[in-house]
């Protein structure tokens, strides 16, 4: 029987199903892309290996406010309501670079956990919301798919991946997304390895002691 984890990751992957592109390796941090089918847009990919422990990054991804510190472009990271411990209504700001209007982003937030791996995954997609309605400050955009997943590997080490495709709506062309969103995953990816190292933060009961 497929557990949780399972069945999350197996309709990751087929909903990403395609032939990824590589647009090389920058701070250790593999990047690639894929043509999302009947659109001009690219979903974008980061992969690398670390020493820290799952339990330290999913210390830094439970914690909303820290994510403008390390989220490449984020304002804010605000939780609108929780309905229990690894499920949460999430709102987030994203100052784009001029003169691209900044956009905001409501999102359901799952985490997922299998001790049986030792991997935790966290889903995020764009819902609508009356908790958080539209502001003339922002552009509502939607996150299609998104996804961090953090899994120990057979040397004990943690493999990191991201992978995102986002709709910013609006009058911005396609071209212009995708060159903004090339450089997230391993700018965001290098950023979190660096604010999870100052370990300034509780880790993750829930992953503690995999390693």
């Amino acid at each position: 029987m497929f557990s949780t984890i399972s069945i999350l990751f197996f309709s990751l992957q087929t909903a990403f199903a395609g032939e990824w592109e590589s647009l090389g390796t920058t701070n250790k941090v593999a990047v690639y892309r894929k043509q999302e089918a009947k659109t001009s847009l690219y979903a974008f990919k980061g992969e690398t290996t670390t020493s820290m422990p799952v339990a330290q990054l999913m210390g830094v991804l439970r914690n909303e406010s820290l994510g403008p510190e390390w989220v490449d472009m984020m304002m804010f990271g605000k939780v609108v309501e929780q309905y229990d411990e690894n499920h949460l209504l999430l709102h987030q700001g994203y100052d784009l670079p001029w003169p691209v209007s900044d956009r905001d982003y409501v999102f359901d937030k799952k985490i997922v956990y299998d001790a049986s791996t030792k991997t935790a995954t966290v889903h995020l997609s764009s819902i609508t919301s009356p908790k958080v309605p539209e502001s003339s400050d922002f552009v509502r955009a939607r996150g299609e798919r998104t996804f961090w997943q953090f899994t120990v590997t057979d040397s004990g080490e943690t493999k990191v991946v991201v992978e995102v495709l986002t709709d910013p709506e609006g009058s911005l062309p396609d071209w212009a997304v995708n060159s903004i969103q090339a450089d997230w995953p391993h700018k965001t990816i290098t950023s979190l390895l660096q604010r999870a190292s100052k370990a300034d933060f509780p880790m993750d009961p829930n992953c503690e002691g995999w390693q």
